[in-house]
């Protein structure tokens, strides 16, 4: 590994990126011009945490076909690994003894089906998340260089099931331990959620509001779940949902090419702080990614991802009985993804 110091600066990309976006929301637009009749998919959450799932298809309103449009049951078996890339903590940081860090994330989902109806489905499995945190020791020469590792594992209920007048709802319940396993205590048992109802307002239009609990902003808190997905036509598909927004655009059958922004964040239950300091210890971890994803159907029951792009926003946060010990703002890097699915 190189530790040479440097100032990873990838603003470019980040142009470039935003522009590629605007370039898909107008094509998206030219495609749909004012009058088209209007039709709407069935809706993909976001999720609390890395778990999706999406409701069933039961209100009265016709659906138009989307092309490439993903199963409304969760795949049986995911598999992610991100990597992102070295970057630099900027000067005001507070407490932590390192000037550089990089990240590995490896995500695995197992479902499985409880119990599954013409007009709802409950689902249940495992939730695996492993984070490895590769930090850089400051000074000159570098006096410390360290490895931590921070894990999250959940047993999620999830449950889609049709509402009235029209509306469908998507439930998720997960209890999950985060914790770097080191001194495993009480503290690192929680309790994330999601409550969300969708109504299909034209055969194109689906709207959608909620609220979820859960540490994917950085920090355990509820936030809202609201939007709209709109399909122009067959090929397109406009999403936006906060926090999940993104474009998909799918010019086969097998492939879909996705423009995406994301939060991408933790809090876990740690040992010891960054100095070796024994006690009870959250470490909190947010920040954005933002970029280009592709899913490529391989066989009917298999599904390759890759995605990259820019990562922003990025910040560390160490606390101590609720007060703060340590933070750090990293520079912008950028991230890899790839992943499986079988289904």
């Amino acid at each position: 590994m190189d530790h040479q110091r440097f100032k990873y600066q990838p603003r470019p990309f980040a142009g470039g990126l935003a522009a590629a976006m605007i370039l898909l929301a107008g094509l998206a637009v030219h495609a749909n011009p004012g009058g088209a009749p209007q039709s709407v998919p069935s809706l993909t959450q976001p999720a609390v945490g890395p778990p999706r799932l999406a409701p069933t298809d039961s209100n009265a309103v016709p659906v138009r076909a989307v092309r490439g449009t993903p199963s409304s049951r969760p795949p049986l078996v995911s598999y992610y690994y991100t990597f992102e890339e070295q970057s630099s903590f900027k000067p005001d940081s507070h407490g932590f003894p390192y000037d550089q860090v990089l990240m590995h994330e490896t995500f695995v989902q197992i479902a499985f089906p409880l119990c599954i109806r013409p007009a709802w489905r409950l689902f249940s499995g495992l939730d695996l998340q492993w984070n490895q945190f590769d930090f850089q020791g400051a000074g000159e020469p570098r006096m410390r260089s360290e490895t931590k590792n921070m894990f999250s594992f959940g047993i999620p209920l999830r449950l889609s099931v049709p509402l009235p007048k029209g509306w469908t709802g998507a439930f998720i319940a997960a209890p999950a331990i985060y914790s770097d396993m080191d001194a495993l205590e009480s503290d690192a048992l929680r309790f994330t959620g999601m409550a969300l109802g969708s109504y299909r307002w034209s055969p194109q239009l689906n709207l959608s509001a909620g609220v979820a609990y859960g540490r994917i902003m950085g920090r355990e808190m509820p936030f809202p779940i609201a939007g709209l997905t709109w399909d122009p036509l067959p090929e397109w598909r406009i999403n936006l949902m906060f926090p999940n927004p993104g474009i998909i655009y799918s010019p086969t059958q097998r492939l879909r090419c996705m423009a995406i922004i994301t939060p991408s964040g933790n809090e876990w239950d740690v040992s010891e702080d960054f100095n070796g300091k024994s006690g009870d210890f959250d470490l909190r971890f947010r920040g954005f990614r933002t970029g280009l994803r592709l899913e490529y159907e391989i066989t009917k029951h298999l599904l390759a991802r890759c995605a990259s792009g820019l990562v922003f926003h990025r910040s560390y946060e160490l606390r101590e009985d609720g007060n703060k010990v340590a933070d750090a703002d990293v520079e912008e890097t950028w991230f890899a993804q790839v992943g499986l699915a079988w289904r």
